[in-house]
């Protein structure tokens, strides 16, 4: 009975630790590369600090506009800087847009900022 207990406990543990995705910058660029991969701008702007709505609404509706598609991409490297609350990270990804149907690769350095404790890529 102890045994089943325990295991149960464990599932239960392994699972809440799963659901809740520990804060890195890299997850938090990879968060935000696989919304725009879905095409989800209003989702990807969860994982920036913009702050200014009309803003954003602005470059969602750019994005739209121009058909901006990512492809694919890769997180290269990930740099927290020695404040622990400033990082860098570097990806590479080949995107469409109206301009270019044919996939461009581009490399950028993304940074991001802690903010109550979660990563955000900085605007």
């Amino acid at each position: 009975m102890k045994k089943i207990v325990f295991i149960v406990c464990a599932i239960v543990v392994a699972l809440s630790m799963t659901s809740c995705k520990p804060s890195t910058p890299s997850h938090a660029v990879d968060a935000f590369f696989e919304a725009m991969k879905a095409g989800d701008f209003e989702q990807a702007l969860n994982y920036t600090d913009m702050k200014d709505q009309e803003k954003a609404l602005k470059q969602i509706e750019m994005m739209k506009e121009i058909d901006f598609k990512v492809q694919d991409f890769e997180i290269l490297s990930e740099k927290i800087l020695d404040d622990g609350q400033n990082a860098v990270v570097k990806v590479r990804y080949t995107a469409t847009s109206a301009f270019s149907k044919k996939p461009d690769e581009n490399t950028n350095d993304y940074e991001l900022v802690k903010v109550d404790g979660k990563w955000l890529i900085h605007e």
